[in-house]
């Protein structure tokens, strides 16, 4: 999904004092110009801002603005970017962050730009790691510069420095697809023991990050399966005359990442040349099926793509799914989503964002 600046209605709230932070889960709290106490959160992609009660601890009584903004477990937002894209002021002044300011906070936690300038393509993947090199190899083949970097951490984690790696049985986590650098740029940042943000975009203005989703939990109803490849689940507790429903184990979970400048030609072109390569070897188009009876539901589009590896290891066997969902209307049943065969993704090769966007 791609997010950037987003249009929010003008509160037209005048704060008096302010306070607070956070990483991963921000949270601010003040006082309005008419005394009402007011609390701001953001947390998991969502701004919520609220009018409170003074007494300490106290339950939000008054929702003034919920909204969808930002990625899914995205938490991090200055109080400056909060003001701004809310109309929000501070003893009358309407606070901004500079991107010089922005790009030094970025460096410490993932700080958006919310200016409306950069947007932000995150998506979830469900591959394995050839399904991952096949991506790149695809990518490659369009950008022949492209440098595959590793960040290294040592022990205790302090700083993080890059490592250039052949190919992705090299890597363990999170990993860059640098593009648009050249030999100098990538030899001085692999000689520093620490590598700032900023330094990284500057020397590859082209940048897509793979990271393993290391927030799933395990589930309780899982166990792995002999395969090894999936894990078990038992829908009894919705359906006893259902069968267990086998999934790709959770260590195939991951997330492909990008940050693209609208007012950039050539970062127009990157991009597209990203969801071509993406196009052409993940997939999510799915059939939903009645797992005990074995009904096609209807078919649609799966929230995380699965590589061709996944898709066709999930066709060669029965109630083999990449997804489960279970529902209690119009009658109790477990239904699991099943790749179509042949199913190619369909986010396509070109995409125009809007700029900004109509946050939910």
């Amino acid at each position: 999904m791609f997010y950037t600046r987003p249009i929010l209605p003008e509160l037209n709230l005048d704060l008096v004092e302010i306070r607070g932070g956070g990483f991963r889960d921000c949270r601010f709290w003040g006082t309005a110009s008419d005394g009402r106490p007011i609390y701001i959160h953001y947390e998991a992609g969502e701004l919520e801002i609220f009018e409170c009660s003074p007494a300490p601890d106290a339950e939000p009584q008054e929702v003034l603005l919920h909204a969808e903004i930002g990625p899914p477990w995205h938490g991090d937002i200055t109080l400056e970017q909060v003001c701004d894209i809310t109309g929000i002021t501070v003893n009358g002044k309407r606070l901004t962050v500079s991107e010089e300011a922005r790009r030094a906070a970025a460096d410490r936690d993932p700080i958006l730009d919310w200016s409306g300038r950069t947007a932000y393509w995150h998506q979830r993947l469900i591959a394995t790691r050839r399904d991952m090199q096949n991506f790149i190899d695809a990518l490659t083949r369009n950008r022949p510069d492209l440098r595959l970097l590793e960040s290294v951490w040592p022990k205790p984690i302090k700083d993080h420095s890059l490592v250039e790696r052949s190919s992705l049985a090299d890597c363990e986590v999170f990993i860059w697809l640098a593009c648009g650098g050249n030999d100098d740029s990538l030899r001085r940042l692999l000689s520093q023991e620490h590598v700032r943000m900023p330094e990284l975009e500057d020397a590859f203005p082209y940048l897509v990050e793979l990271w393993p989703d290391v927030f799933i939990s395990p589930s309780r109803n899982r166990a792995p399966a002999d395969e090894g490849f999936f894990e078990v689940e038992s829908p009894a507790r919705v359906d006893p005359a259902c069968p267990d429903i086998h999934l790709p184990s959770r260590k195939l979970y991951a997330e492909i990442r990008g940050a693209f400048r609208l007012d950039n030609e050539e970062s127009q072109e990157f991009i597209n040349t990203v969801l071509a390569a993406a196009s052409a070897t993940f997939a999510n188009e799915i059939e939903r099926i009645d797992v005990a009876s074995g009904e096609v539901i209807d078919t649609g589009e799966c929230d995380a793509w699965f590589g061709h590896d996944v898709r066709d290891l999930c066709l060669a066997g029965p109630n083999r799914y990449v997804r489960s969902r279970y529902e209690s209307v119009p009658v109790r049943r477990a239904i699991g989503w099943k790749p179509m065969k042949g199913g190619q993704g369909h986010i396509g090769s070109s995409w125009l964002p809007p700029a900004p966007w109509q946050a939910r």
